[in-house]
C-alpha cells in the first residue's frame, strides 16, 4: 500500500525536463520518518495515558493517609478539623498556586510537607482536592 502510495505521489509530483520538482524515492523516506515520529507520540500518549490513573491514585492514597484526617474523606473537613478551623475545599477561594504554597510551607495548624511529599506529589494532592468539592 504505502509503496502504491509513493509511486502515484512521484509519478505526480515529478516533472520530467524541469530537473523535477520532487525526486523520486524522497516521499517514501519522508513517509518512514512521519511514520517513525508518529509511533513515538503514540508510545508516549500511551505511556501517559496509563501514568495518569496510577498517579490520582498515588494522589488519592496521599490524600488518606497525610490529609483526610483533618479534611475529612470528602473534603468537607472531619469533626477535629472543623474544630481546627478547616473550611470544605468547595469554600476555598485560594488559587492553585496558593494551595501548592500553603501545602508545602503549611498555614495555620495545617503542617508543611515539603520534604515529605515531591513537589509532584503536593501539585496531585492539589488537583485531587478539586475533586473532591
Amino acid at each position: 500500500m504505502l509503496m502504491r502510495i509513493s509511486a502515484v505521489l512521484s509519478a505526480v509530483c515529478y516533472f520530467p525536463g524541469t530537473a523535477g520538482f520532487i525526486q523520486p524515492g524522497t516521499l517514501t523516506e519522508e513517509i518512514k520518518s512521519m511514520k517513525k515520529l508518529f509511533a513515538i507520540c503514540l508510545t508516549l500518549a500511551l505511556v501517559m495515558a496509563m501514568a495518569a490513573p496510577a498517579f490520582a491514585e498515588d494522589a488519592a492514597a496521599n490524600y488518606k493517609a497525610k490529609c483526610q484526617m483533618c479534611h475529612g474523606p470528602d473534603g468537607k473537613g472531619s469533626a477535629a478539623g472543623q474544630k481546627m478551623g478547616v473550611k470544605p475545599f468547595s469554600e476555598l477561594k485560594a488559587s492553585e498556586a496558593e494551595q501548592i504554597k500553603a501545602t508545602k510551607e503549611g498555614k495555620g495548624k495545617m503542617p508543611k510537607f515539603e520534604g515529605k511529599l515531591s513537589d509532584d506529589e503536593i501539585k496531585a494532592l492539589v488537583a485531587y482536592t478539586k475533586t473532591l468539592k
